[in-house]
């Protein structure tokens, strides 16, 4: 449920991520607390340890917490909570 499935036929990175954002709103709400759980864990650090790509990949996160809610409740606070802070330790948002 959560495997990208977008190509690299499908377009540029956000063609592929629309389509991949579709797949996951349709997840089962297990699935979606696996997921938030990876962007808590992966968002955590990820300014410091990759600033450049931290902006994209920190945008992309918040945009896919949008299909996410039906995960668990605190793991999907703490998921935002992490994109914010990666995005102010960035200077992004």
């Amino acid at each position: 449920m959560l495997t990208k499935i977008s190509k690299g036929s499908d377009g540029n990175r956000d063609a592929k991520f629309n389509i991949d954002l579709q797949h996951t709103a349709q997840a089962c709400p297990e699935a979606k607390t696996i997921k938030l759980a990876d962007i808590i864990d992966n968002s955590r650090n990820i300014a410091e340890l990759d600033p450049k790509f931290a902006a994209t990949y920190l945008i992309e996160k918040q945009r896919q917490l949008s299909v996410l809610w039906q995960g668990d409740g605190s793991l999907y606070l703490m998921a935002e909570a992490c994109i914010l802070k990666g995005l102010a330790d960035a200077d992004i948002g």
